[in-house]
């Protein structure tokens, strides 16, 4: 992630836009992105359990979950129209005066809240010490294998997520690509950019379907701060689903995601669970689906302010990609000013950059020296530090299998492009933009995340083994290597 998106994050964590449905502000948190755009957040243990437990207070409110789901869509719709109307525009057209407010409007909207994090830190909350939902499994379960398996059960979401409903709209796209006999021997033969020639002058229809996927789905691909795939990429991508009747896939997804939403409603039928624990549940959903499609929101909308961003660059002379080595101040003293410190944009290239939040102010670091002491903060140095070489290693059960096969390690978007078809993939935790990827590994392992992490719910709908919060996978494992994932167990080993 880039300096600019960056501090757009966290300078959201301060505002508490989400009131009143969820009264919610971050002070502290410690930010680093490196040369390359890895980034590594830090929390303060003490204040997330501080605000877990006033999550958990707040979900007993028995309208707290259609608040949540109003305020999310309020927060979104108002950044979302602004940001189309910004790509919409003309903004060449714009005086300077009209683009800075513009800069400043939009900066107000999108870091009015903690747009995308209040999701992850609710869900958490959830399977906090203190919930009452892991009281009341844990007061009835047999042993930790038991309470582990209900919990995952429990986990699963039977509405829309962003994976499950972009997985079927795709499968229903190849569907039609199937079905067109002269588009798909073109596509099975590697020939997209004939095949879009073709779909342009005579399958206009198909042509249609295409980009209207695209427009809902370009994000997905994009994180950050890169752009959308375009419709050759698209095509790549759909070809490599043609050598199969797309319908037998669909099928089986409904079956699978029918057979889950049976058994998590037989398994609460089962433990009666106290109106406490059932009001977590209700939660642990809501905040399971505004979780992702928030995520994709944010992006879209960071998508169109590369419309704006590209016009500030234009103006100023300065190099698109150098201008989001500023933060949001910054980028507004330049606008201002038209003048930029070349010297300190020197530094955060080679250096990288570290934001520390504390009580709810800011300060940058920039200097070799000073990332380097933070690197060896005792809580934040066992990131950085390589592990000694392990034969095997451990976490827990994110989606149960066993598979053997060879490890691909994405440590940022950029990488995500490298997975091969069959490929283990091994990370530091997954997000949204590594959806396409989950349609072509075997399985996952990642260093951060428990039974709700975006992997543990994602690698279950996808039904990949997965093992989560390993805390050292990326440390130990090397590209190529061949492993054994035994997500029965939660245990990886090294095989060669």
């Amino acid at each position: 992630m880039s300096l600019h998106h960056l501090d757009i994050f966290v300078s959201g964590l301060v505002n508490n836009g989400f009131s009143p449905a969820l009264n919610y502000v971050q002070k502290n948190q410690l930010a680093i992105t490196l040369p390359g755009n890895d980034t590594y957040l830090f929390d303060d243990v003490k204040e997330l359990s501080v605000l877990d437990n006033n999550i958990l207070k707040q979900a007993q409110n028995e309208s707290f979950t259609n608040n949540l789901y109003i305020k999310n869509s309020e927060l979104f719709g108002s950044l979302l129209l602004m940001s189309g109307d910004m790509r919409r525009s003309n903004l060449n057209l714009y005086s300077n005066d009209k683009i800075l407010s513009l800069y400043n409007n939009f900066i107000a909207l999108i870091t009015q809240a903690p747009l995308i994090r209040i999701q992850l830190t609710g869900i958490d909350a959830c399977w906090s010490k203190n919930s009452p939902l892991k009281r009341a499994l844990l007061a009835k379960a047999e042993n930790e294998v038991q309470y582990k398996e209900w919990a995952r059960v429990i986990s699963h979401f039977s509405g829309e997520s962003v994976a499950k409903t972009e997985q079927m709209d795709f499968l229903l796209l190849v569907k039609q690509f199937y079905n067109n006999i002269s588009v798909k021997k073109l596509l099975v033969n590697n020939k997209n950019k004939e095949a879009y020639k073709l779909i342009q002058t005579k399958y206009k229809k198909l042509e249609n379907a295409l980009l209207n996927h695209i427009s809902k789905y370009e994000w997905i691909s994009s994180e950050y701060t890169g752009q959308g795939w375009d419709a050759i990429r698209w095509l790549a991508e759909i070809s490599k689903f043609l050598k199969v009747d797309p319908s037998v896939k669909i099928k089986e997804i409904k079956t699978d995601e029918n057979n889950k939403t049976k058994a998590k409603q037989k398994l609460l039928k089962e433990l009666k669970l106290n109106k406490e624990a059932l009001r977590i549940i209700d939660a642990l959903d809501c905040f399971s689906a505004i979780r992702d499609w928030s995520k994709g929101y944010f992006v879209r909308a960071l998508l169109d302010y590369r419309f704006l961003l590209s016009e500030i660059s234009e103006r100023l002379k300065i190099n698109f990609n150098d201008l989001l080595y500023f933060n949001i101040t910054e980028v507004r003293n330049i606008l201002e000013t038209g003048k930029y410190n070349k010297s300190e944009l020197k530094n955060r290239k080679n250096n990288g950059v570290a934001i520390l939040l504390n009580n709810g102010h800011k300060k940058f670091y920039t200097k070799a020296g000073e990332i380097n002491k933070i690197k060896n903060i005792d809580v934040v140095n066992d990131v950085f530090v390589k592990k000694e070489a392990l034969k095997e290693f451990s976490g827990r059960t994110g989606y149960p299998g066993i598979i053997k096969g060879k490890v691909k390690i994405v440590l940022n978007s950029k990488d995500i492009k490298t997975v091969d078809k069959g490929d283990i993939l091994v990370t530091y935790m997954t997000t949204m933009e590594f959806t396409p990827v989950f349609k072509k590994i075997s399985a996952l392992i990642t260093d951060e995340g428990g039974i709700s992490s975006h992997a543990a719910i994602i690698s279950r709908e996808f039904r990949i083994p997965c093992i989560v919060g390993s805390k050292v996978a990326t440390r130990v494992l090397k590209n190529g290597d061949i492993v054994e994932v035994n997500a029965e167990k939660g245990i990886v080993k090294i095989l060669g």
